[in-house]
């Protein structure tokens, strides 16, 4: 049962981060669109946010679930690194992406907890605001030039 909703959601999420993407502009429309898509209002709420705390629980459990894991992982890695092709590298690109999937996962952690106030909107300006710091005006910049 876990398995399947997890599938769900991650399926809602995965069409609206697809949709976003095909709308953006450029890399940094792009990146937010990762961002964006991450949020859906539609299922950013307590119930779906607890079943992702329960299959993060239980991932390493079942093949099914590790499996389903991995997948989210390389689709998240491969996502963001496009991104930001050529302007970060090596442990620089791996700590970005690491903390943008952090801040992304902790939200929905976040959402789980008894009495979460946290909304879709705040999620992603939280991530945003970290993005724009670890990458800095003149990167943001750069991205917002290339084409997507």
């Amino acid at each position: 049962m876990l398995f399947w909703m997890v599938r769900h959601a991650n399926r809602v999420v995965m069409d609206e981060v697809v949709r976003q993407m095909k709308a953006a502009g450029n890399r940094w429309d792009r990146l937010m669109a990762i961002v964006h898509g991450n949020f859906p209002v539609d299922i950013f709420d307590g119930n779906t946010a607890r079943a992702w705390m329960s299959f993060y629980a239980m991932a390493g459990r079942g093949p099914q679930l590790e499996r389903l894991h991995r997948l989210f992982r390389r689709r998240m890695v491969s996502n963001l690194g496009s991104c930001v092709e050529g302007l970060l590298k090596g442990e620089e690109l791996s700590r970005f992406i690491l903390g943008v999937g952090a801040l992304i996962d902790g939200a929905w952690l976040r959402k789980a907890g008894p009495g979460a106030v946290l909304e879709a909107g705040e999620a992603i300006a939280m991530v945003e605001q970290h993005i724009r710091s670890v990458l800095g005006d003149k990167q943001v910049r750069a991205l917002q030039a290339m084409p997507s």
